[in-house]
């Protein structure tokens, strides 16, 4: 699990120096239109939190990164369309950042209902925002969902084969590597310049929710997380509802 050392501001912003001291690093978009053998591209799936992502993408603009940064419409943490989460997500995309669809699977069933759906929420989240939407990431894919290798016009596909190894051989040299901070903790392998330099062709997730000023441990990092929405739903309540003080010492 990390430390608070671990998943700070200062040390995302060593990280990001370790990256683009690889020399190739580049966007999903760079990696087809190229056909580069060595790359090394970075995203970020929004679980619980845009504010997070947000705070992330200001550090990247300020050390010469444009990244990846995938939004759930469907989710019951954060609404996507909300006025101050567009606001961030279009200032985002100004920025030069990349702005995905982060797919929440549903029960729909086939193949091809599903990428349906995946095409339709790219179109309304777009639509909703004004911020074009040219990729997607699934969470938490199905098996089947990766060994059908996705294709869909004008998505790009994040465990596309070109960014994406399913095996269940842990020993085998896997063409890309992948890297995530998955539960808080690096899976994977490890988002530093030594590892980066043993692969040719990596994909590095990060999640903004694992990611604060200070840093902080697991638990301490979700009752941040659980402390920050408590605080945005009170605030949307103050602005609301008029009488809301006369209840704040009852909650």
């Amino acid at each position: 699990m990390f430390t608070k050392e671990d998943c700070c501001y200062s040390n995302y912003r060593r990280i990001l120096g370790d990256i683009k001291e690889t020399g190739v690093y580049c966007d999903y978009a760079d990696v087809l239109s190229e056909k580069r053998e060595k790359y090394l591209v970075l995203r970020h799936d929004i679980e619980f939190s845009i504010d997070r992502a947000y705070e992330l993408s200001k550090i990247e603009s300020e050390e010469g990164i444009k990244s990846s940064y995938f939004v759930q419409i469907t989710n019951n943490a954060y609404n996507a369309f909300s006025e101050k989460n567009i606001r961030m997500i279009r200032d985002m995309s100004r920025r030069g950042h990349h702005i995905g669809l982060h797919y929440h699977r549903s029960d729909v069933e086939g193949l091809e209902a599903l990428k349906a759906e995946i095409t339709y929420q790219g179109g309304v989240f777009s639509a909703m925002t004004g911020v074009p939407v040219d990729r997607f990431s699934f969470h938490r894919p199905l098996r089947e969902h990766l060994e059908a290798d996705i294709e869909l016009p004008g998505l790009i596909n994040t465990y596309g084969h070109q960014f994406f190894v399913l095996t269940d051989d842990t020993d085998k040299p896997l063409e890309v590597k992948y890297i995530a901070d998955s539960n808080h903790q690096w899976k994977y392998g490890l988002a530093t310049k030594e590892y980066f330099s043993h692969y040719n062709k990596i994909q590095l997730l990060i999640h903004p929710l694992s990611w604060s000023p200070d840093g902080a441990e697991h638990v301490e990092n979700f009752q941040a997380i659980v402390k920050e929405k408590h605080d945005e739903l009170v605030e949307t309540i103050e602005g609301e509802w008029k009488i809301f003080d006369e209840l704040r010492g009852k909650l």
